[in-house]
């Protein structure tokens, strides 16, 4: 078996994309090339993103089967599809996809993990009021985080094992810096948590700073101060333009800010509450990343049919990764094929109430985009839907 195993790794890897199914394309019946469709050569894959549906197998004579040499991938065939995670970090390498004639016929895909940078969908600071609890997702790095609170007297901050970080104030009013350091104990993310006991927080935005294409639309949520609010768009960080229009648009209705994000550079959005207190957006808009459309969905936990979002831009194969605790209630599917790449979710699971789920799409450069599905909690019975994963 190690001889044979040796041999596999050393012949060409033949890939021919082609439609139809397992036994079927040009040649007809047993002789049909071994292939995958789509088409995939290469792919790195964010850690932590759990299984995806990569693509499909067809040719050759079945039962298929894979086997990998890259670092912290693990690769499966299940119902002819070739399903891929990353669980940790590792050397480049490949993934091989074989059938019965093995070595005969193989498709030789290159791999590679890398671990993305960690972010949470906390921003990078919020407040509390005495007494008062968050919760926050936690992505990136290498699963198996570890949370700490710089001032535990008037923060204490702790992590499930789906990473989720619950912060609690204390009845101490202070700063407390929470760090999230992941599994290497080198990545790490830190979110500064600020405990008021006045009734009247500062003014704050949810985020602080977007990083997005342009012909994207973007929703801040504004907190604290005393409304109503007012807001302007600028181009530049030195107060000589404001209200250009130029690159971003903003517009107010009650506290969520909209931004319209129109071409590339730099720009900031400042939000004004009725007493002075002022805050700032700032807002990069590259046109080199992935767009994504809708960047935005909500879909009721009843519905059952499949969710699209088309890709552009960027340089594929695309990869999702979402946090672990979303995991359960959606089912992402990637279609990297030519001529218009997408993601499908179905939603699996009912949910209690309101869930709001980022999903971050990378290409094979790590570069990233940010979709929002919101699964609205009904009022008519829900039955959970769900297609159990590979083993």
């Amino acid at each position: 078996m190690k001889n044979t195993l040796k041999f596999l790794f050393v012949l060409v890897a033949i890939v021919v994309a082609a439609c139809g199914g397992g036994n079927s394309g040009t040649p007809n019946g047993p002789a049909a090339t071994l292939r995958v469709q789509p088409r995939i050569d290469s792919v790195i894959l964010p850690v932590g993103g759990g299984w995806w549906e990569a693509t499909q197998i067809r040719g050759g004579t079945k039962p298929y089967d894979t086997f990998n040499n890259v670092g912290g991938l693990e690769a499966k065939v299940e119902d002819d599809v070739l399903w891929i995670r990353a669980y940790g970090t590792g050397k480049e390498g490949e993934i091989v996809v074989y059938d019965e004639s093995l070595p005969s016929q193989q498709v030789k895909i290159k791999g590679a993990t890398q671990a993305v940078p960690m972010s949470s969908n906390a921003g990078e600071s919020f407040s509390l009021a005495a007494g008062q609890s968050r919760q926050f997702n936690v992505r990136g790095g290498i699963p198996g985080y570890t949370v700490i609170s710089s001032n535990p007297g008037a923060v204490v901050a702790s992590i499930s094992r789906s990473a989720v970080v619950t912060v609690t104030a204390q009845s101490i009013a202070g700063d407390s810096d929470i760090v999230v350091t992941d599994a290497t104990g080198v990545a790490t993310l830190k979110v500064k948590v600020t405990v008021q006991l006045s009734a009247s927080p500062a003014l704050k935005a949810d985020p602080v700073s977007i990083t997005a294409p342009a012909n994207t639309i973007h929703e801040v949520l504004i907190s604290g101060g005393t409304a109503p609010y007012t807001v302007k768009s600028a181009v530049t960080f030195d107060n000589t333009r404001d209200s250009n229009t130029n690159l971003a648009t903003a517009s107010i209705s009650g506290s969520v800010v909209t931004i319209t994000l129109v071409a590339a550079g730099l720009a900031r959005v400042v939000v004004t509450d009725s007493v002075g207190q002022s805050i700032t957006i700032s807002v990069t808009i590259n046109p080199d990343l992935i767009k994504v459309a809708p960047i935005k969905y909500d879909v009721n936990e009843n519905f059952r049919g499949d969710i699209l979002f088309l890709i552009d831009g960027g340089t594929k194969p695309y990869a999702p990764l979402f946090s672990l605790d979303d995991q359960p209630f959606i089912r992402i599917t990637m279609n990297n094929a030519n001529p218009n790449p997408n993601m499908i979710v179905t939603v699996e699971r009912c949910v209690d109430a309101d869930r709001v789920i980022p999903i971050d799409i990378y290409d094979t450069k790590l570069i990233r985009q940010t979709v929002t599905l919101t699964i609205k909690n009904g009022t008519a019975q829900c039955v959970d839907r769900i297609r159990p994963p590979p083993p």
